[in-house]
């Protein structure tokens, strides 16, 4: 496969994501929520390491995602079930109009029919067979007119029913990926928690497995410990390396600052390539993060 061919591939599937509800509310509500951040990148004329460090400083807290999410959330899932809400309640009311409509056909029908027999009579009385059986057919035009109508009306009837029939399924679908939604929610937020909760008493466990290691790599560790930010804990928990073993990292800007801010802690070190970065676990590095694994 070719690079093109990697690419276009890239741009594909980015299209379909961004195809689903959800992917562009968040993108639209996090570009209008960010659009501060975002023209300063594309439009001030720094240099981009004092942009990183502006963005970084001033722009990027928890409201940043939370506020373009909780949007995204609200115009994907409750817009959309006030609207079906809004049409259940009109459907009653379509009805109504619908059958009110087709009656007073019905019942023009019906006036047309007693015209056409008092017509009859009249016609009768002054020209005999001819126009009787002429009159006759006529009524009887109006009859097979007025039974298509009823049939029409019922056919309205049974789309109608099936409508709301469909209408009942996707709302029960929607209630059943909300509530699916609900318990995802519930579960991240008590493995964050938790984390969190390891994460305050990391100094103490830091302290009770280092007990038997040589003071100063113990001391080392404990500083290191210190100093790790949040994002720093749940990195090294979730990364898989063996000592002396590197791990690859592909460019992001957020995968830079936490790489260089443990660098600078003494935790790994890492080399600079076209496609990302190579990075290897110090010794300090690879105890503290066995230590988090196993907390």
């Amino acid at each position: 496969m070719t690079l093109a061919d990697l690419i276009k591939d890239f741009i594909d599937t980015t299209k379909e994501r961004l195809k689903t509800p959800i992917s562009g509310a968040f993108l639209w509500s996090f570009i209008i929520f960010n659009w501060r951040p975002i023209v300063l990148l594309l439009f001030s004329n720094t240099s981009i390491e004092n942009k990183i460090i502006v963005i970084n400083h001033e722009y990027c807290n928890f409201w940043a995602l939370f506020f373009p999410f909780f949007i995204a959330l609200f115009y994907t899932i409750l817009v959309p079930k006030l609207m079906l809400q809004i049409d259940k309640s009109l459907i009653e009311t379509k009805e109504e109009r619908i059958n009110n409509i087709y009656l007073e056909k019905e019942h023009l029908v019906d006036k047309k029919t007693t015209l056409a027999s008092k017509e009859f009579l009249l016609k009768s009385a002054e020209s005999g067979n001819k126009e009787i059986q002429e009159l006759l057919d006529q009524i009887e035009s109006l009859k097979q007119h007025n039974f298509s109508l009823q049939e029409s009306i019922k056919q309205i009837n049974d789309s109608n029913k099936n409508t709301i029939e469909e209408l009942n399924k996707r709302l029960k679908i929607s209630n059943d990926s909300l509530i699916e939604l609900q318990r995802n929610y519930s579960n991240t937020t008590k493995l964050i928690e938790k984390d969190r909760k390891k994460y305050d008493d990391l100094h103490n466990t830091i302290v009770g497995d280092t007990l038997h290691l040589q003071k100063s790599l113990a001391t080392s560790i404990l500083k290191a410990g210190d100093s790790l930010t949040f994002d720093e804990y749940l990195l090294l928990k979730t990364i898989e390396a063996k000592e002396e073993e590197s791990v690859f990292f592909g460019n992001s800007a957020i995968g830079f600052r936490l790489l260089h801010d443990m660098s600078v802690k003494g935790i790994l070190h890492y080399t600079i390539s076209e496609e990302g970065r190579e990075v290897v676990f110090t010794q300090t590095g690879f105890i503290l993060a066995d230590i988090i694994k196993s907390s």
